[in-house]
């Protein structure tokens, strides 16, 4: 189930299942564009706060908002303008923290761009397994709990996503470190002596090698905007 689905399956419920189509895709699109107060907001937070306690604000404020979802679904299910916007109060959280921060800490983190590539290629390819696994965890989860047809079935996800939100948060403020503007450079210069402690030559770190500069200058002669020298 893509989330696509998953979300025109929430409306359709919250609505009663109705046979409307366009109320159900009306409700899902005033829930999407909620993402962006959340992910334009969360640029500015993140210059007051640093991305480490951006992304613990974020994570707390949309588990909070997750177990209210879960605890008043009851009534919730009777006045759907309500559901719709604290559903997207929940998803525009989610881009505040980890939407935001992510990508910034493995880059703010990681030294020299050999590195800094990888890291950045790692974090995206977690999240990209967590996208799947997702889909095939949560169907099954909902199933267990009942479906969408039962409160049961409905609420159980947002218990589960709130939990892993509290999780997500506290991992973050255990082993996540505080960053600033200068962190890349300060990672630079850490990386640099831990090389020379452990015997590596750095005088030529960051400096190109006549070689390089030599292909380089070929291929930019050869290319064909400029013409062939």
């Amino acid at each position: 189930m893509n989330r696509g689905k998953q979300w025109l399956t929430y409306a359709q419920s919250i609505t009663g299942k109705s046979d409307s189509l366009s109320l159900a895709l009306g409700w899902n699109v005033v829930i999407n564009l909620l993402y962006m107060p959340g992910t334009i907001g969360g640029a500015f937070i993140v210059d007051y706060l640093g991305p480490k306690y951006t992304l613990i604000v974020g994570l707390v404020s949309q588990a909070f908002i997750g177990f209210i979802m879960s605890g008043l679904y009851n009534l919730l299910k009777k006045h759907i303008a309500a559901f719709a916007v604290l559903y997207g109060i929940f998803l525009s959280l989610g881009e505040v923290g980890p939407g935001n921060c992510l990508g910034l800490l493995a880059a703010k983190t990681s030294p020299t761009l050999r590195i800094l590539r990888n890291a950045i290629g790692i974090a995206a390819a977690v999240g990209k397994v967590g996208a799947f696994a997702g889909t095939w965890a949560f169907p099954a989860i909902i199933g267990d709990f009942g479906g969408f047809s039962s409160p049961r079935g409905n609420t159980g996800p947002f218990w589960i996503a709130s939990a892993l939100a509290c999780l997500s948060a506290l991992v973050t403020f255990l082993f996540i470190k505080p960053i600033h503007s200068d962190g890349m450079a300060e990672e630079d210069a850490k990386f640099r002596e831990y090389l020379e402690e452990h015997g590596y030559d750095t005088t030529q770190m960051g400096v190109r090698s006549e070689v390089s500069y030599a292909v380089d200058l070929d291929e930019e002669t050869l290319s064909p905007e400029k013409g062939v020298a």
